[in-house]
């Protein structure tokens, strides 16, 4: 789990792939440039919608420069080394879509419904595992969910750190979870 919030997110790819990982990080964050020699229609109306920054070009050695996240979906094995390579000394973290060796971290699969973010992960041996796991967990996660969550957050918030609040914080979630059982 990454906390997105000013964090600049560059997005190297303008097909299938680089869109369902904008589609995904936009849960999270909009701080999201893209490079691509070209962009598909999905990627080109999420760029729109959303007020994304997007260059139509061919990625080049200093456009990393300044980003915190990069996310390389592109074919070319090749650009993906390089792009990790020359990163490597600077603080960004890379993910090279399909390529384990080239990546900082991997995406889970996630459920997210408002604040609640539960995410699964196979350590990228099997993402149709986790995709499948998800799909089944989501049928047990209870709706009513995020008000429980503004309420703990309501705590959290304003009452003190300490066994107290965490004793009350424990409470309400068992309440929680033994009046829905």
């Amino acid at each position: 789990m990454l906390n997105f919030n000013n964090k600049k997110i560059l997005i190297v790819g303008g097909g299938k792939i680089a869109t369902e990982k904008t589609e995904k990080i936009l849960d999270f964050s909009k701080n999201i440039t893209i490079i691509a020699s070209k962009l598909n229609e999905k990627m080109q109306a999420l760029t729109l919608k959303h007020n994304l920054t997007s260059y139509i070009k061919n990625y080049e050695k200093n456009d990393a420069t300044g980003f915190d996240l990069i996310i390389i979906c592109v074919d070319d094995i090749n650009l993906q080394e390089q792009i990790f390579k020359n990163t490597r000394s600077s603080r960004v973290l890379i993910n090279s879509v399909d390529s384990p060796q080239w990546c900082d971290f991997i995406f889970p699969s996630y459920i997210k419904r408002d604040e609640l973010v539960v995410a699964i992960s196979s350590s990228s041996y099997a993402p149709a595992l986790s995709r499948a796991l998800r799909i089944y967990l989501e049928k047990f996660i209870p709706d009513n969910l995020n008000h429980l969550l503004k309420r703990l957050k309501n705590i959290r918030t304003n009452k003190p750190k300490g066994k107290e609040r965490q004793a009350e914080l424990s409470n309400i979630v068992n309440n929680f979870f033994k009046e829905i059982n």
